[in-house]
């Protein structure tokens, strides 16, 4: 939606958590197609960066059974904290990645550059092959049921499962674009509520995320 309020354009584009990559439950193919496609990091480097994303985000998993308590990521920030992550490649994927749980990435609701890395498999030798050469582009269909877990059936697995899927359809990204009288353009990802009634995290954006 498109908005004029005393001289100050906006567009709101509201988008579900699906449409970005979890840091809390996105799988290893997804979170390694994203450093190397968009964060610009080599096969290498990016499963290092993977499998310290995976080792944050399970301490203390299990605190909380009722999802609540869950103490992976709290703030895209955290990143920064995982071994061989570097600023450049943080600055090019934090607009694509958030902390909510979900189950999978939504490509149909994606940003162009997000939903163009994960649906190109035209050619086989460019990214997507993690360190195991399975390929990291093939992910499921959101539409389809969910995969009750991946790996070693244990409780932290199951309680993952159901947090992914209580969580992540109760949250929403509103990406604003903003133009004040004197030409100053900002883009903002606010993060809210699925009604709407309670603002979780607003985060500045790099205003190429969002295409039109």
């Amino acid at each position: 939606k498109q908005y004029n309020v005393e001289g100050v354009a906006g567009t709101v584009t509201l988008l579900p958590a699906s449409a970005y990559v979890s840091l809390n439950s996105s799988s290893e193919q997804e979170l390694f197609t994203l450093l190397v496609g968009l964060g610009g990091a080599d096969s290498t480097e990016a499963y290092e960066m993977v499998q310290g994303v995976l080792a944050y985000r399970s301490q203390g998993g299990a605190a909380g059974r009722s999802g609540r308590d869950f103490s992976g990521f709290r703030f895209r920030e955290e990143l920064m904290a995982v071994p061989g992550m570097t600023r450049d490649t943080y600055d090019r994927v934090k607009d694509f990645v958030h902390t909510h749980m979900t189950s999978g990435l939504n490509t149909s609701q994606a940003p162009d550059s997000l939903a163009a890395l994960f649906s190109d498999k035209s050619d086989e030798g460019s990214v997507g092959a993690d360190a195991t050469g399975s390929d990291a582009r093939a992910i499921r269909d959101p539409n389809a049921p969910a995969k009750l877990v991946q790996g070693p059936l244990t409780f932290e697995s199951i309680y993952r499962h159901k947090a992914a899927v209580v969580r992540g359809s109760a949250v929403n990204a509103a990406v604003v674009d903003v133009t004040l009288p004197n030409g100053y353009a900002a883009t903002l990802r606010v993060w809210i509520n699925q009604a709407g009634s309670r603002v979780l995290r607003v985060e500045p954006m790099n205003p190429s995320v969002l295409e039109s």
